[in-house]
C-alpha cells in the first residue's frame, strides 16, 4: 500500500519526467547544416553575403543523379545567369557566379530547378559598396537582426510550469493542515 505523501509526489515525478525528456529533445548550439549532402536537395553560395565584384560559387546538392538542372540567377529584374546544367552520378553540380556593380547593397535570389528533384533556392545579400575615403567600411551592408530564442522561451514556460505546481502544492498542504488541525 503506498501513502498518501507518494501518491502526491507521483504526479509532479511525471511532470519531471516529461519536463527533462522535452528539453533533452531540443537541439542546442550551433548551426546545423542546412543541406547536408545526400540529403535534401538544396542551393549553397559561398561568400553568402558577396561584394560587387566578386565570384560567387554555388554548389548543388541532393539532385537526382545526372539530372538536368536549370539555373536562374537575378537581382529584381536584372538577370545575372540563366542556364542550364547537369548533375555528376552523385547528384551535385558546381556553378559560379559574377556579382556585377549594379546589384551593390541588393539581394540576388538563386532558384534551380530539376524536373525530378524539385527547386531549391537561396538568397545572396551583397554588400554596398566601399566607400572611398575609408576603404574598411562598409556603407549600408548591415542587416538587422531577426527572429527569436526558442530554446530561452522554452526554458522561461518552463520555470513559470514549475513555479504553478510549487504554488499548487503549497497551497494543498496548507488546506490540508486547516483540515486536520
Amino acid at each position: 500500500m503506498t501513502s498518501h505523501r507518494d501518491r502526491r509526489f507521483r504526479p509532479m515525478l511525471v511532470l519531471l519526467a516529461a519536463t527533462v525528456t522535452v528539453v533533452l529533445a531540443l537541439p542546442v548550439g550551433g548551426a546545423f547544416a542546412q543541406y547536408p549532402p545526400g540529403e535534401a536537395f538544396g542551393v549553397t553560395c559561398l561568400p553568402e553575403v558577396p561584394a560587387a565584384g566578386d565570384e560567387v560559387t554555388c554548389t548543388v546538392v541532393g539532385a537526382q543523379g545526372r539530372e538536368s538542372l536549370e539555373v536562374l540567377a537575378a537581382s529584381g529584374e536584372l538577370v545575372l545567369l540563366d542556364t542550364t546544367l547537369f548533375a555528376d552520378v552523385d547528384g551535385t553540380a558546381v556553378f559560379d557566379l559574377d556579382v556585377p556593380s549594379e546589384v551593390a547593397g541588393a539581394a540576388i535570389a538563386v532558384t534551380v530547378s530539376g524536373a525530378r528533384s524539385g527547386t531549391a533556392a537561396t538568397t545572396l545579400q551583397v554588400l554596398a559598396e566601399i566607400a572611398e575615403e575609408d576603404p574598411d567600411a562598409a556603407v549600408g551592408g548591415d542587416m538587422p537582426r531577426t527572429g527569436t530564442q526558442v530554446l530561452s522561451t522554452v526554458v522561461a514556460g518552463v520555470l513559470l510550469l514549475w513555479l504553478g505546481v510549487a504554488l499548487v502544492v503549497a497551497s494543498r498542504r496548507r488546506t490540508h493542515r486547516r483540515v486536520h488541525a
